[in-house]
């Protein structure tokens, strides 16, 4: 009777300890955030980006490099950091600033802070424009900023407010305040 007593005793532990376990373990259990705050958080998150997009010949149409890249559901917002951006279309735009922002879903791409394009050219020379903050909308192709902007190319250099560049028909519009110095190349 020791025995079965005993037994009895140890079952009864064993399934004291197996349903306080339980019960401790439902209580603190993570639940997701269901706060209205909840989408200003973010959800996903990568480290030392590196995309690249192919046109439907397989050709190299886009990439993105970035040191760091989180995406907010809120809006549907990414944050991208230190993002270099190639983008080929008739002629190759390299792109590079401190922070990027696509929202809706990447149709709408706004940099900032340290904003340069670059665009080569033949004969080796380049293209360069400065800018504080830029916006690019890929499905159009088209690059603004109501910002001051610098363009410096060898030979001369132009300074604006405000720009509005279409990538398919090769054009830049400078907005206000244009003003330009030209150096003429010593040889």
């Amino acid at each position: 009777m020791t025995n079965a007593r005993s037994n009895l005793t140890n079952f009864t532990l064993i399934l004291g300890l197996l349903l306080g376990s339980w019960l401790l373990l439902k209580q603190t259990e993570i639940k997701p955030i269901s706060s209205p705050y909840a989408a200003h958080f973010v959800d996903s998150y990568a480290q030392n980006i590196m995309l690249k997009q192919f046109d439907k010949s397989g050709a190299l149409n886009q990439t993105l490099e970035a040191t760091r890249l989180e995406h907010y559901p809120w809006r549907d917002m990414t944050l991208v950091m230190k993002p270099q951006m190639m983008i080929k279309q008739n002629e190759t735009w390299f792109v590079r600033a401190d922070y990027a922002k696509a929202t809706e879903g990447g149709h709408e791409i706004t940099l900032w802070q340290n904003v340069v394009l670059k665009q080569p050219q033949e004969g080796g020379n380049t293209t360069s424009i400065f800018t504080s903050r830029l916006t690019y909308l890929p499905k159009a192709n088209i690059i603004s900023t109501k910002e001051s902007i610098h363009i410096k190319q060898p030979g001369f250099s132009i300074a604006a407010i405000g720009m509005r560049a279409d990538l398919n028909k090769k054009t830049v519009k400078l907005s206000q305040h244009v003003r330009g110095h030209y150096e003429p190349q010593t040889t």
